[in-house]
């Protein structure tokens, strides 16, 4: 997972599948990989945007974009975070808050699954092994 101008790529190298979130969605990822415990993000979010949904639809669609990540194996469930509420980061303009979706892409897949070094052969690169 990487986060540039306002974006996160993560990639799923087992898939292929590799993932975009923009906006509100990257903030929400960099909540999470900063450890940040959910019951300070609301707090964080509305420092950083101009308007926002009410805490109770801010709770409901977070709740719904972790259970989509969740469900695409990108994030687990813990019950420990070291992180410490703080400001978002100022790497793009933000504008009205907007439900957070995920982009999932698999165009690249044949290729993202591929591992160039245990995959070379006497035949070269790359040697995709069959079933």
């Amino acid at each position: 997972m990487e986060r540039l101008d306002g974006e996160v790529i993560a990639i799923d190298f087992s898939t292929g599948k590799y993932f975009s979130f923009q906006g509100p969605a990257a903030d929400l990822m960099w909540l999470l990989q900063s450890e940040v415990p959910r019951e300070s993000w609301f707090e964080v979010v509305q420092e950083a945007f101009k308007s926002l949904a009410t805490l109770e639809e801010f709770t409901a669609q977070v709740e719904a974009f972790i259970s989509e990540l969740k469900s695409l194996g990108l994030v687990e469930q813990t019950d420990w975070l070291t992180g410490n509420p703080t400001a978002l980061p100022e790497d793009y303009e933000r504008g009205a808050w907007e439900s957070p979706q995920i982009m999932v892409e698999d165009d690249l897949a044949d290729l993202l699954v591929i591992d160039p070094i245990h995959d070379t052969g006497e035949d070269g690169w790359p040697e995709i092994k069959q079933g």
